[in-house]
């Protein structure tokens, strides 16, 4: 584990989780293209494509609302100082942050302390 606060550590995440979605949904796509040119005999329903474009448009909105999440608790915690958000009353890191790094609880840079208890 390194020494990364949670604001990092959730912003990488969601870098590393956005560029992967990205490039998965550029492949579907290319993909779906190539099956509307195949023979009709061999060709798969556009529903498969379809299914994979939505999925991969819906991960790549849920890590834009995290990040929108994430700046509205970073601003307070900046314009208020480290040991408290004012978004939540709760101190920092609030328990909505905790919530948005919960999924990457197995990365080598997830800090222990940022679980969520109860």
């Amino acid at each position: 584990m390194t020494d990364i606060d949670i604001a990092e550590f959730l912003e990488a995440r969601n870098d590393d989780s956005a560029k992967t979605a990205a490039g998965l949904l550029g492949m579907v796509r290319s993909l779906g293209e190539i099956n509307e040119r195949m023979s009709p005999d061999t060709r798969r329903g556009p529903h498969v494509y379809d299914a994979g474009v939505w999925a991969l448009s819906r991960v790549l909105a849920d890590i834009e609302t995290s990040r929108a999440l994430a700046a509205l608790h970073l601003e307070c915690a900046r314009e208020y100082g480290p040991s408290h958000c004012t978004g939540c009353d709760d101190t920092w890191p609030c328990r909505t942050r905790r919530l948005l790094v919960a999924p990457h609880e197995s990365h080598a840079d997830f800090n222990p302390a940022w679980r969520i208890s109860g």
